[in-house]
């Protein structure tokens, strides 16, 4: 079952665009999968990816997010599980610097760029799969992405050593 390159990076966008979307892998892949199916099958018979999904890319990834459930409980579950990788390499380092200490303004810095980042990611993966964008562009969106929180991290600390906020030792 072969599809045309357009098809494939057509689906890997839906994909990507509806996982942003905080929908049910499985349902993805089995909407992938019929997608897949219907594109190659309408692709035999000289169509294109427009032709079969009835308009743009971008309204045609709308209408199907707008049709399944978002899978709160699935995305939740990713949530702790960020905040204790945040807080255990940060635990490692202070343990091994000799002291366990943070402060209010730290613990809260950190969980604020944390739900930064989280909402930025899911706003440039949906951004980047439902534009026509260029590798070049495509590339500085996710450098910014992977650079933001770093300097707010950057700043945070600068924060932290130059005011006082009351501090928790373990």
């Amino acid at each position: 079952m072969n599809i045309s390159k357009q098809s494939k990076e057509f689906l890997e966008n839906l994909r990507l665009y509806l996982f942003s979307s905080g929908k049910n892998e499985e349902e993805i892949e089995e909407i992938i999968g019929e997608l897949k199916d219907h594109l190659s099958v309408a692709e035999a018979k000289g169509k294109s990816v427009e032709d079969i999904i009835g308009g743009t890319p971008k309204e045609y990834m709308e209408q199907i997010a707008g049709e399944m459930s978002l899978d709160l409980k699935s995305w939740l579950k990713y949530i702790p599980i960020l905040i204790i990788g945040l807080f255990a390499y940060d635990l490692l380092g202070n343990a091994l610097r000799g002291g366990i200490e943070y402060s209010l303004l730290e613990l809260g810095g950190n969980l604020f760029i944390l739900l930064l980042f989280l909402s930025l990611t899911l706003v440039i993966f949906k951004y980047v799969a439902s534009k026509k964008l260029s590798k070049t562009k495509e590339y500085l969106l996710f450098a910014i992405l992977g650079f933001s929180p770093i300097s707010l991290f950057f700043g945070l600390i600068y924060l932290d050593r130059y005011y006082e906020t009351p501090t928790f030792s373990i």
